[in-house]
């Protein structure tokens, strides 16, 4: 950037400046008419006036560091700011571009790219942003994510989940409520694609001594009741055996967890036990 500015100020006394484009040059003596081929009449167009203003206020201009520039380029830059009127910096640009070599041009062409670009999913209100994302579909809403951290944080929201979870025909029983919506629209889409394409593994459970009447699954285990009386827990991972509990006189022919470590079951005998997983016995 410093190159280009040394390169324009060297340039300078050769561009002519238009009299029609200087604004009220019958009265600012600083824009009065001169001859077009005066080498000396771009000096009046980037001069500052003389009045109580200062040519370079230093640091107070923004975030502008004016030390870096001789004083006839913070000049030029203070004028182009300050004082010139629109029409008088689309000449000067229009004059100043075509002293410029491919280098410059380069710079200035990738610094528009990136100025022309606005995050206008991360400007609006959350609330709004949220309503134009849940017209995306889940795959969509994974690429999307991909963008920014901002669009990330968005693409992740509950709310947003939520909606692709009801808009989702799966199986899979939801707690309430999730601690994550997209983990049980993912584990939902898994089983879904599982049972789809037949990806399954199996596992031969063996222990009981009499019929299978009913299976329950709960967390990472589960739970079978058979005709012998008694009620196993297995685990899901690998299939091992975890516990037996007995207490039920004749066969157990429904169980349902009613949390990870409480187990509901019925027997043909009329009675419904309470099963504590952890402590491995009746809690009720």
């Amino acid at each position: 950037v410093k190159l280009t500015f040394s390169r324009i100020c060297k340039r300078l006394p050769k561009l002519g400046i238009k009299r029609d484009l200087m604004k009220n040059k019958s009265e600012d003596p600083y824009f009065r008419p001169a001859s077009y081929e005066e080498p000396n009449l771009i000096k009046r167009m980037w001069n500052p006036p003389k009045q109580s203003q200062t040519v370079c206020p230093g640091k107070e201009l923004g975030n502008f560091s004016w030390t870096k520039l001789n004083s006839g380029q913070a000049q030029l830059t203070w004028m182009y700011e300050h004082y010139w009127t629109d029409m008088q910096r689309n000449y000067f640009l229009q004059k100043m571009l075509p002293l410029l070599d491919l280098r410059q041009h380069y710079f200035i062409s990738m610094f528009l790219t990136v100025k022309r670009y606005r995050d206008f999913i991360g400007l609006l209100p959350k609330k709004l942003s949220l309503k134009i994302l849940s017209y995306l579909s889940p795959r969509e809403l994974l690429v999307t994510s991909q963008v920014s951290k901002t669009w990330y944080k968005l693409c992740s929201s509950n709310w947003l989940w939520r909606i692709k979870c009801q808009e989702s025909t799966g199986g899979l029983p939801l707690p309430a409520p999730p601690d994550s919506w997209k983990n049980v629209f993912k584990s939902d889409y898994c089983l879904r694609q599982n049972w789809e394409e037949g990806k399954c593994r199996t596992a031969e459970l063996k222990g009981h001594t009499a019929a299978v009447c009913c299976l329950a699954v709960g967390g990472k285990y589960l739970a079978s009741g058979s005709q012998d009386k008694t009620i196993k827990v297995w685990l899901l991972s690998n299939g091992d055996h975890v516990q037996t509990l007995a207490g039920h006189r004749r066969g157990v022919w429904g169980l349902q967890f009613f949390t990870t470590n409480l187990l509901v079951s019925s027997s043909y005998d009329s009675s419904i036990k309470v099963w504590n997983l952890r402590l491995g016995g009746c809690a009720r």
